[in-house]
């Protein structure tokens, strides 16, 4: 699972990050556009904590490396 936090703005612009939010993405959502509107923010969106997220696929992970698929013709 992802670990979110959100963004919001203050009245003069400043950026504030809303932490604590569920792990869930729908849930984390909604949490923070609560957050925001208690404490009279701007909601901007979220972001996915860096290191908390799964990574691609297989073939994914193949394509990126540089190694042949299963299929690919071997020269």
């Amino acid at each position: 699972m992802a670990t979110y936090y959100g963004l919001a703005l203050t009245q003069e612009g400043k950026s504030v990050i809303i932490e604590n939010l569920a792990n869930d993405y729908l849930t984390a959502y909604k949490d923070a556009e609560q957050q925001a509107a208690k404490e009279r923010l701007y909601f901007e969106g979220l972001r996915i904590v860096k290191g908390t997220q799964k990574g691609g696929s297989t073939m994914q992970k193949r394509f990126t490396s540089g190694e042949p698929t299963p299929r690919a013709k071997r020269k």
